[in-house]
């Protein structure tokens, strides 16, 4: 049994009833909601609930959690209360806990309200509804949905098929291709502003880093001493080079002392307890082996060289690189002129290792001076703008959705931290 208790209405006007063996506050038409705004938390029965355990929309527990703590707590679910008192000038769908908001129920003359009342006019307009004095939540969604799945996003996130023009579509695939992109809401990669301007800060850099070079092909010195074969020298120049390295350091060594040669191969008690038929303990045994018997003359003779993986590499760096680079035929090479080769591309590894971006190297040099046309970065930043227009439909059509939400489900989530008369009511879930 329910018992009520009425106070005078002189002074407060506040019902309460008996639920099981205490006195809680009744709450049952959207007037009593005011009631709540007054009443001493003291006499609340929750003052917090961890939102994962509430079973209410996602949508409305994310509004009701300002601070994203995870619970909603009084001063929360007080705030969400005073809004939709403010917000409705008629408090029948609360009552009802209505999913359907009449128009009319919408302050004018509330900054939100004007808001909600004109995003919920154009919604109906752009579905054509008969109906234009109400909308539900199913049709604020149903738009929502439709503006979200937009190739222009709310957060200035652009895809590919937002762009009406081929060539402006491709630029934009290319940037994400390059970049990685950024999420946009429907779970592809677009392109925002801020990715947009790294894109051609690094097209810039990089196109500013091949001239340098660029200027160097006629004259074939300094950074590129082989012209427009230089990278391709290069590449066979670092095949070689820590096994020429290791040899001329072996050279040196047996210079010294002509018994460091006979321990540059494993002695044969050592080979014979090694395990050779294990691919792991040849390729270590081939990376200690020399190239050739070292020479203390310091002398590499290049037919002399028999190291089964090294020879074809070795021979290849003879006619592509040493030759072309000290400009003769060669037989054999000395540290001297070891050293020589390596120097004449030292400054090309300088310039190198200075590449301001490894992503630009992918796009070629002409692609890149397109892309920097102002035409194609104008066209994009030009949807971008289009997107923070969606971002205020959006957030017009998010404050109808909550309000909706909150005008059918606040009584009941009130009664649920206030007073819990469910959790005495057999006929009904808690």
């Amino acid at each position: 049994m329910v018992d009520q208790i009425r106070k005078p209405a002189a002074l407060v006007r506040t019902e309460f009833a008996r639920y099981g063996r205490t006195y809680q506050l009744r709450i049952e038409r959207a007037e009593d909601l005011r009631r709540v705004l007054d009443l001493d938390e003291a006499l609340w029965v929750a003052t917090g609930a961890p939102l994962a355990q509430l079973n209410v929309d996602p949508v409305l527990a994310r509004q009701l959690d300002h601070n994203n703590s995870g619970r909603v707590l009084t001063d929360e679910l007080k705030s969400a209360i005073r809004w939709t008192l403010e917000v409705l000038v008629d408090l029948e769908g609360v009552s009802r806990g209505s999913d359907v908001l009449e128009l009319a129920a919408v302050s004018d003359s509330h900054e939100d309200g004007k808001k909600i009342r004109r995003s919920a006019e154009r919604i109906l307009a752009r579905l054509e509804a008969p109906d234009r004095t109400r909308i539900s939540l199913s049709q604020i969604r149903k738009v929502k949905a439709e503006v979200e799945e937009r190739p222009v996003s709310e957060a200035g996130v652009v895809l590919a098929e937002a762009a009406e023009r081929a060539e402006v579509a491709a630029f934009i695939a290319a940037v994400v291709g390059a970049t990685g992109g950024v999420p946009h809401p429907c779970g592809k990669k677009g392109l925002d502003e801020a990715t947009l301007d790294a894109f051609l800060e690094q097209a810039r850099a990089h196109l500013d880093w091949l001239a340098e070079a660029r200027g160097e092909r006629e004259s074939r010195s300094s950074i590129l001493p082989l012209g427009d074969d230089t990278a391709t020298a290069h590449q066979h120049l670092v095949a070689v080079r820590d096994k020429l390295d290791q040899y001329f350091a072996q050279c040196r060594a047996v210079a010294a002392d002509p018994r460091v040669a006979r321990h540059l191969l494993p002695a044969g008690d050592v080979l014979e307890a090694m395990d050779l038929s294990s691919p792991k303990v040849l390729a270590d045994l081939l990376a200690r082996a020399p190239l050739a018997d070292p020479d203390p003359a310091l002398f590499l003779e290049f037919n002399q060289v028999r190291h089964p993986r090294f020879a074809p590499l070795v021979e290849t760096f003879r006619e592509q690189v040493a030759e072309r680079i000290l400009g003769r035929s060669m037989d054999g090479m000395t540290e001297g002129e070891w050293s020589a080769v390596k120097g004449a591309f030292e400054a090309y590894e300088t310039w190198l290792a200075a590449r301001p971006s490894d992503v630009m190297a992918k796009v070629p040099a002409d692609t890149l001076r397109e892309y920097l046309e102002p035409g194609l970065a104008g066209a994009v930043r030009a949807l971008i703008a289009e997107s923070r227009e969606t971002a205020f439909v959006l957030e017009d059509i998010r404050l109808a959705e909550v309000l909706v939400l909150l005008q059918a489900n606040l009584l009941q989530i009130a009664n649920n931290f206030v007073s819990f008369p469910h959790l005495y009511d057999p006929a009904r879930r808690a």
